[in-house]
């Protein structure tokens, strides 16, 4: 859906803002739905609405990108227990972020074809979305787009509810996840030949990311795809268009998934450095090891 690269404004608030107000729309509050169980006394409901979705984003986001960065200090320094247990750390953020776009797919899946509460005109075959709705959320985005800080920025910009200022993210400081992966299998003798096409006994890719493209660059690419899906579905639903807000909706779970899944690829080659592949040879944890949190800088 998104034809021009824009320099965009992460804030991940605006998806719990559609979901709310979905539910509202059935007549549903925020505490029944957050209270809601099935059958098995599970929940019934992925995103929390009572934290913030942006948030959690960031901080898991720069909690990351910050352990893999301590991990090659400590590497330096000829530290391999705090390297080892700052990429397992790592790992573990990854499959936080993971979870989170998961749980938008999941809520998606509900309001668009599990829950009968909602109902929907069919899609007719072959339907794309009027383009005056694209065009209309691609101007919505730039206005919101256009604080003086987003001006000429090269990066993810991560947007700070609490002080109402922009982060910028370097893109490099999320590639730098892939390059240290490399050098890694570098280390132990695998090629980058084996990294694309290396496969386990059940046919598995080996390695899961896509070490051919930029990391950075996907992410900050995926997320501007959400965001517009997700502002298109505001201005259709506003306009009373069940099928290009249909449609939107249906997007966002797309290109939710399309983040759900570079995360997951993140933490599974993490893991595998740090924990699966035993041709990574890292020392024994101590039991009385601790993790030094303090020295993990946040940016």
């Amino acid at each position: 859906m998104l034809a021009t690269k824009m320099n965009t404004i992460i804030n991940l608030d605006i998806v719990q803002t559609i979901f709310l107000s979905l539910v509202q729309s059935v007549g549903l509050t925020k505490d029944e739905i957050m209270s809601e169980r099935d059958e098995n006394a599970q929940y019934c409901w992925f995103i929390d609405q009572d934290v913030s979705m942006n948030s959690t984003f960031c901080q898991d986001l720069r909690a990351l990108v910050s352990l893999v960065e301590f991990f090659n200090r400590s590497r330096v320094f000829g530290d391999d227990v705090t390297a080892c247990c700052a990429l397992m750390r790592a790992g573990f953020d990854a499959l936080r972020l993971s979870s989170l776009f998961k749980d938008i797919c999941s809520d998606v899946d509900k309001v668009l074809c599990r829950d009968k509460r909602f109902s929907w005109p069919s899609l007719p075959e072959g339907y794309q979305i009027p383009q005056h709705f694209v065009t209309a959320g691609a101007d919505a985005m730039k206005r919101l787009n256009c604080l003086d800080e987003a001006t000429g920025r090269d990066g993810l910009m991560l947007w700070k509810s609490a002080t109402r200022e922009i982060e910028v993210m370097e893109k490099d400081r999320i590639d730098a996840i892939m390059k240290t992966l490399i050098e890694m299998a570098e280390g132990i003798g695998v090629t980058r030949e084996e990294m694309d096409k290396a496969k386990d006994e059940n046919d598995h890719f080996e390695w899961r990311i896509d070490y051919n493209s930029s990391l950075g660059e996907r992410l900050e690419r995926y997320l501007d795809q959400l965001l517009l899906s997700v502002e298109v579905h505001r201005i259709a639903t506003h306009r009373s268009d069940q099928l290009a807000a249909y449609q939107a909706l249906k997007d966002v779970g797309t290109h939710a998934r399309s983040i759900s899944e570079l995360f997951g690829d993140i933490k599974a080659d993490a893991h595998k450095v740090s924990i699966f592949d035993k041709r990574f040879a890292w020392p024994d944890i101590p039991d009385d090891y601790r993790f030094p949190e303090h020295l993990v800088t946040s940016r």
